[in-house]
């Protein structure tokens, strides 16, 4: 029998994922929930068989499966949640946010015997493959003392964390701190602080950011927002952190599109994300208000093409009015 799955967070990751189960035989995709209307549309066609909860905790209730593909502070939420109900869990990502918080919630999903996995989407791909290999080859260049600088302000005392006898990222010898001296970092929470240090300091003209506030403490974050504020490159980052993206990006590029399959418009809004949203909801009602014109149009050059098309003094008249309504059709 298949194990019944609910899909929470139907974004472009939860619709990936829906698509892989509906492929595989074992799995049944039979709930869809997420706030966005527009991501569960294009979730219900990809499957149309599957239920439209009425709340994600109506769809946790309903599952075997909880695949999460939300927003950090929620997904840990619907995460307990599901655990609570003793539900299998399946998270696009990682639930905590720093070492700490992580051994809390494994602790907590182990004393309730639920079984629990992350899809590390990413991991295998080849672009983060060559990022690595280059990291690991050297090729982003010698950082010398930046290197111990930011790690010690992004990852604490870095004497403790070479203590540890397991290591998973080690940097090239480290300018001006003695004679062998590397920076280590234990855990992948201090590993990925340590490449984001390198990638900081690596004087690019363009950096490109993945959530890149995931594994920070709060003043770690702070110190990172007030970088990207006097970074003078281009800044193209992907978050789920408002108040990152208010002090860090200067415009949103906003991809229109009718299916997930379109191509599409990119429309650039300029100013902080808050006021993208502000911007884009009026642009959404001008849109609603010009397809209602629109339609009003088009019905009445219908109504004059149902009534004259047949006339032999009107049927010419007709036929081009019959190319504007499919131009303003092709136009939707």
């Amino acid at each position: 029998m298949a194990v019944k799955t609910a899909i929470i967070g139907c974004g472009i990751m939860g619709r990936r994922m829906l698509t892989h189960m509906l492929a595989h035989p074992e799995y049944e995709p039979a709930f869809l929930w997420d706030p966005d209307q527009g991501a569960l549309a294009l979730a219900k066609e990809t499957a149309p068989e599957a239920e439209i909860a009425q709340s994600a905790a109506q769809a946790i209730a309903k599952a075997d499966l909880i695949y999460l593909a939300c927003p950090p502070v929620v997904r840990k939420a619907y995460a307990l949640e599901a655990a609570d109900l003793g539900k299998a869990i399946f998270l696009e990502k990682p639930l905590g946010v720093d070492i700490a918080e992580s051994e809390r919630l494994v602790s907590t999903l182990h004393q309730k015997a639920v079984p629990a996995a992350v899809n590390f989407t990413q991991a295998a791909g080849p672009a983060l493959q060559g990022v690595s290999q280059s990291i690991a080859q050297g090729a982003l260049g010698d950082l010398g003392s930046h290197v111990i600088s930011v790690a010690q302000y992004l990852m604490g005392d870095i004497d403790s964390v070479v203590a540890s006898e397991q290591t998973y990222f080690e940097t090239r010898p480290v300018a001006g701190a003695g004679e062998g001296y590397r920076a280590k970092a234990t855990g992948e929470t201090e590993r990925r602080r340590v490449e984001l240090a390198r990638i900081l300091f690596a004087g690019s003209d363009v950096l490109c950011l993945d959530e890149p506030t995931n594994h920070l403490d709060v003043d770690a974050k702070t110190w990172l927002m007030g970088f990207l504020r006097q970074y003078r490159g281009a800044l193209l980052v992907i978050s789920h952190d408002l108040e990152l993206l208010d002090e860090a990006i200067t415009r949103v590029l906003h991809l229109d599109r009718p299916t997930e399959t379109a191509t599409g418009n990119v429309v650039e809004y300029k100013g902080t994300y808050s006021q993208y949203v502000s911007a884009r909801a009026e642009d959404e009602r001008r849109l609603t208000k010009q397809a209602a014109e629109q339609e009003r149009e088009i019905a009445r050059m219908q109504k004059f093409v149902d009534r004259f098309g047949a006339k032999a003094t009107k049927a010419a008249q007709a036929h081009s009015i019959e190319k504007r309504i499919a131009r303003l059709e092709a136009e939707k």
